[in-house]
């Protein structure tokens, strides 16, 4: 799998030229875009009101100066909602259907660049597009992209804490240890099913 990659005008030890990586890349998460908004005008087809969830959210942060009233159905993991908010408060004029599939796929090919950058820092620029090419094309990401499920911060958390710990590994100092406990605390913000890396992790 990683003989995928053009071996033309390698760079030092043998390393795949930036150049080439990040044009690769660039294909990758364009075909990854593609995927997951070929159909952002449209509802998934077993949409009902608890996907709606984050959308009302959203909408309640950005009235609360006019109506300062909240009704929040149940918890969420904030880092999401949040996120949704962002978008929709620089999309105004779209719905709210399209601005939430939006929303879900970059969130969604945010975490195919983390998965580019750990497989470069496991081994190499091979790896890592390795890694993003396999998180395209994965079945699991797919579905929880395409049905905007709220567990879609979960691989963001998880990516990023292997990612920063790799980092620290390789390179013990104040910055990137700052960095490993910013991932850790990102981590909490996430979907309750990444949060036990913030306790496995340390332990390991």
């Amino acid at each position: 799998a990683l003989r995928i990659a053009p071996d033309s005008d390698p760079g030092p030890d043998g390393e795949l030229p930036r150049w080439i990586a990040y044009t690769l890349l660039a294909v990758v998460l364009t075909g990854a875009a593609y995927l997951r908004l070929a159909h952002y005008r449209d509802p998934y087809p077993f949409y009902w009101d608890d996907f709606a969830t984050s959308m009302q959210d959203a909408r309640s942060v950005l009235d609360y100066r006019d109506y300062h009233l909240l009704f929040p159905l149940g918890d969420r993991p904030p880092f999401y909602q949040y996120f949704v908010t962002l978008v929709v408060y620089l999309l105004p004029k779209w719905s709210l259907l399209e601005v939430q599939n939006i929303s879900w796929a970059l969130m969604d090919i945010l975490n195919l660049w983390l998965l580019y950058l750990l497989g470069r820092e496991v081994r190499d620029r091979r790896t890592g597009l390795v890694l993003a090419g396999l998180g395209a094309v994965s079945k699991p990401l797919l579905i929880d992209c395409m049905t905007v499920q709220a567990c879609i911060s979960a691989p963001i958390a998880v990516s990023l804490i292997l990612l920063s710990t790799f980092r620290w590994i390789h390179r013990t100092d104040l910055r990137r240890t700052v960095q490993w406990g910013m991932s850790l605390a990102f981590a909490a913000y996430c979907y309750q099913t990444a949060r036990i890396y913030v306790w496995v992790v340390p332990m390991a």
